[in-house]
């Protein structure tokens, strides 16, 4: 297997979207929709240097939740009962759930509202709780900031209980998983219902690293030569070549003299130069590891950037040359058709199982130091579409060939090993759920 050919598979693999992209008006799937079947809420928050966005969608069956409100129709929400819902809604939101700029407290306005009744096809996937968890509510709420901001805090207090969890004695409440872009990333913020806070703070330069460091490789230098001593060696070097040129009796031969002159100086220069640029010295296995395991993880983190420029330059420092573009291609246009298919994949948590270094050694060129190591590492991944959001969890082994460049460690080869889905489904379902009182 070349190594562009093993890329495709690998890194297709980091949009934890193995199946089709989750689009709602193709033909209903569970295992691709992944639908909730009661309470739900969508929240992302968005951090610029004017305002912070916060978008909630909530499906009818939530709402009821939080504030009841007779209907027409209890599995439906006619359009004239939507402005009603609006301003309740809002009042609640501003009361219950408040966001801080600079430790400020500030008083949203609200910039959108719409009504979304859901493609009736889905309806087979709701058996308990009909077209209210079809019909989706979104808000958009804005806050203004002075100036740029240093810090958002956030306490949401609206968590959907958990109908599998929940019993009539005590209720049980889901986690909601937060999609927080600012400053240049997308992660993902888990907030629970005993854990309703989480702040924000800009990094100091404006830029945000979400990139590992990985250790540089090390160079032994076999023979040393101090900068005086070169610049000596170079100024001995010039006056000779200068006196024979200047010399009288030498004229007939100086051309020649010269040539061999600056000949052998680059001969000479091209013996010592590894030499005097030193050589990698190979890493044991355990140092392997421990330049293996952040170079991997970057590879993940480089797509929470939200610039194609920042995501390719974050990820060029995990992985080597032609295998670059490949990489980059693949990934990055496999995240934006999901995100137009209606589903947005971040990866949570990339939790490595088992490092096997086999191989540490030089490549075929005598030169490139190297290792191989036989990986196998768990990724959870937040999948944010069609208004709510669900976790997955996959596995993968793979084989990898790490490289030492003049720039660092990359990774440039990759052999698939295996891959499969360990969990999957609704996210709030697992340890996130938390006791509590509404």
């Amino acid at each position: 297997m070349t190594l562009a050919s093993g890329a495709s598979w690998l890194f297709a693999a980091l949009t934890l979207l193995s199946a089709a992209p989750d689009v709602p008006h193709a033909t209903p799937s569970p295992r691709a929709a992944h639908p909730l079947d009661g309470p739900d809420v969508d929240l992302r928050v968005q951090v610029t240097a004017s305002k912070v966005t916060l978008h909630a969608i909530f499906n009818l069956a939530f709402l009821d939740e939080l504030m009841p409100m007779v209907r027409e129709d209890e599995y439906a929400l006619a359009v004239p009962e939507q402005p009603a819902l609006r301003e309740r809604m809002f009042a609640w939101l501003k009361l219950n759930s408040t966001l801080s700029i600079d430790g400020v407290a500030v008083t949203p306005t609200l910039a959108a509202f719409d009504v979304d009744p859901g493609d009736p096809r889905w309806l087979p996937m709701f058996p308990t709780m009909g077209s209210k968890a079809l019909i989706k509510a979104r808000f958009e709420l804005e806050y203004k900031a002075l100036q740029a901001p240093r810090t958002v805090s956030l306490v949401w207090k609206a968590y959907p209980p958990s109908l599998v969890m929940s019993t009539p004695e005590r209720k049980v409440f889901n986690e909601v998983l937060t999609l927080l872009t600012a400053g240049g990333t997308e992660q993902v913020i888990p907030l629970r219902h005993d854990e309703p806070e989480f702040t924000w703070h800009a990094p100091a330069d404006g830029t945000a690293v979400r990139l590992l460091p990985v250790p540089m490789p090390v160079r032994e230098y076999p023979v040393s030569l101090s900068t005086p001593t070169i610049v000596g060696l170079l100024f001995a070097l010039a006056a000779v070549t200068w006196g024979v040129l200047r010399a009288r009796w030498l004229r007939p031969a100086r051309v020649v003299l010269a040539s061999l002159a600056i000949l052998g100086a680059a001969v000479a220069y091209r013996q010592f130069e590894p030499w005097l640029r030193g050589r990698t010295e190979l890493p044991t296995a355990q140092e392997a590891v421990a330049i293996f395991a952040p170079l991997h993880a970057n590879v993940y983190r480089a797509f929470d950037y939200t610039e194609p420029a920042e995501v390719y330059d974050a990820l060029a420092r995990s992985v080597d040359g032609s295998l670059l573009d490949t990489v980059y291609n693949d990934v990055y246009r496999s995240l934006v058709m999901a995100e137009e298919g209606g589903a947005v994949s971040r990866v949570k948590e990339v939790r490595p199982m088992q490092h096997d270094i086999e191989r540490v050694g030089v490549l075929g060129d005598g030169r490139t130091p190297s290792f191989t190591v036989n990986a196998r590492w768990q990724v959870d991944g937040a999948v944010f579409h069609w208004g709510h959001q669900h976790w997955r969890t996959n596995e993968h082994r793979a084989r990898y060939t790490v490289i030492a460049t003049e720039a660092g460690w990359r990774i440039a080869g990759a052999e698939p090993l295996a891959q499969e889905r360990v969990e999957s489904g609704p996210g709030f379902e697992k340890p996130a759920a938390t006791e509590g009182r509404k």
